[in-house]
């Protein structure tokens, strides 16, 4: 690790914040450089602005995509069209992207952003989104329409929950942003979609005074620009802190630790076991401590207490324990 000391710092400032200026470790120039995050918030670099620009697009593009069909299919409804005339098609042809945002797109979240961190995501369900736009465009039957909304849903569903937190882009704008602005970052998410909203509509307006054949296909296709200005700007926006810090391996982490020799005596699994808690056994455990809380609060059983979670935490301790009491034990011999 090239910064350990930086690293070491980062952690006695986490643990008790508010004290962090009584610190004897950091110097004055960090100091004041802590205390500016405060009294000075707006002063961040120039990527996290760019960065919140990106994740405004990508939500404005979200907008625009569930807003121009509100013009478009009070055409291609129409006889000399598509000739849709059943009530089902209609509502499953306006209502497919939400189906597969539901369905597939959002739970494709977590493991895209396993897989292929937050920048990688969001450039997934932007390009899904861009070609979703022209197959819109290019529709020439209603079961043809269908199936391009909704594949527009699923870049629409991994897209919204990965921006935010950029839920990819809301996801990507909270782990990047500092604490005191993160909140009003991430809440742009809200207020870019409104714009896209607007965007959309105007599309819509400008597009209605055309041939009816082309019209509403540059309605739909309209879409196409953000997603691609959105994956233009990915190439140039960091990636979030949190995730290079979750995919850091183990082999590697093991290599940086030997000096100190206490997670050399684990096992891989101990290790994982001890830091790396998947999603899924996160929401088990939650689950059961819940019921566990109804039952023993509430309903007033008598339960035996549920098992720790990270039982791995106990094994660390026991073994840099051992470590540490080897290390000096050597040590004294040596002096002796």
């Amino acid at each position: 690790m090239d910064r350990v000391e930086t690293f070491k710092k980062g952690a006695l400032i986490s643990q008790n914040p508010a004290s962090a200026a009584s610190l004897f470790d950091l110097s004055e120039e960090e100091k004041e450089a802590l205390e500016c995050e405060y009294t000075h918030k707006w002063s961040q670099p120039w990527q996290l602005y760019f960065l919140a620009s990106m994740c405004s697009l990508a939500t404005a593009g979200q907008g625009m995509d569930e807003t121009v069909n509100n013009g478009a299919q009070a055409i291609y409804f129409d006889k000399d069209q598509l000739n849709i005339t059943s009530k089902n098609i209609q509502g499953l042809v306006v209502g497919a992207p939400y189906l597969a945002c539901a369905t597939i797109g959002c739970w494709l979240t977590e493991p895209l952003n396993r897989l292929f961190a937050r920048c990688g995501t969001i450039v997934i369900s932007c390009v899904i989104a861009a070609v979703a736009s022209v197959w819109e465009g290019a529709a020439n039957t209603w079961v043809n329409l269908s199936i391009s909304r909704f594949v527009l849903g699923l870049g629409i569903g991994s897209k919204s929950s990965t921006v935010p937190v950029c839920t990819a882009v809301p996801v990507h704008a909270a782990e990047c942003s500092p604490a005191p602005i993160r909140g009003a970052l991430v809440m742009m998410w809200q207020m870019w979609t409104a714009f896209g909203i607007m965007l959309g509509n105007i599309m819509d307006v400008a597009f209605m005074s055309l041939d009816r054949d082309i019209s509403w296909r540059l309605m739909l296709g309209s879409t196409v620009v953000l997603p691609l200005v959105v994956c233009a700007q990915v190439c140039f926006c960091p990636e979030s802190p949190r995730w290079l810090i979750l995919s850091f391996t183990w082999p590697n982490l093991v290599d940086s630790f030997k000096p100190q020799g206490a997670l050399v005596a684990l096992t891989l699994e101990e290790l994982d076991q001890a830091f790396s808690v998947s999603t899924r056994k996160h929401v088990s455990y939650q689950i059961k401590n819940a019921l566990w809380h109804l039952r023993v609060w509430i309903f007033r059983q008598k339960l035996e207490p549920l098992a720790e979670f990270y039982q791995g935490v106990e094994r660390l301790a026991e073994v840099a324990d051992k470590a540490s009491k080897a290390g000096k034990e050597g040590e004294r011999v040596h002096n002796d």
